[in-house]
């Protein structure tokens, strides 16, 4: 799995979901943990109810001319979840993942990564094979994470580390409003 992982407090979060659904032609599927059937809605740009849905589960798969398949599903047949269906992500698509970022209240404020990637070999639903990522879904995460990188900036967390961070978490991680555990 391709991945860039950045830390972001919510509303920053949500910003720079809101630049890359304006940015780029990518449909945004709020992801849903535990779905009644097999099927999921997704939206065609960055509207509130997206918003209201990231805040419950701050999950979202990016679509686009990438995307050769649609979405598979899964049933769950045991556990406390049986019955229920999830959104296969190694079948169909191919799809950009996205874990959004946001901050754990329990104990100190602390920022929890998010992060944006692809699955290397995705099985096709026709041929039943794995297929590389292709050309358009590493160039579709590229754009993506360039796009996050105008919200984020280069902080050193220790003296031989360095992540991504958002300009205000920035602000709140030299306050000490915020931190981050690594």
């Amino acid at each position: 799995m391709h991945e860039f992982r950045y830390y972001a407090v919510w509303d920053e979060a949500l910003a720079i979901v809101r630049d890359v659904a304006e940015k780029h032609a990518l449909k945004l599927t709020p992801e849903i943990p535990q779905l009644p059937e097999p099927r999921i809605k997704t939206y065609e740009r960055f509207v509130p109810e997206v918003a209201e849905k990231l805040a419950k589960f701050p999950m979202l798969l990016l679509s686009g001319d990438f995307t050769t398949h649609p979405l598979e599903f899964r049933r769950r047949e045991a556990g406390t979840a049986a019955g229920t269906y999830y959104v296969n992500t190694m079948r169909g698509g191919p799809v950009l993942i996205w874990a959004l970022p946001g901050v754990n209240t329990t104990g100190r404020p602390t920022l929890a990564p998010g992060s944006i990637s692809y699955i290397e070999h995705v099985f096709d639903p026709v041929t039943g094979k794995p297929a590389p990522a292709s050309a358009s879904l590493k160039e579709a995460f590229k754009k993506v994470v360039a796009t996050i990188k105008q919200h984020v900036l280069k902080v050193a967390i220790t003296r031989n580390q360095k992540v991504w961070v958002g300009k205000k978490s920035k602000e709140l991680l030299e306050e000490k409003q915020v931190f981050i555990d690594v």
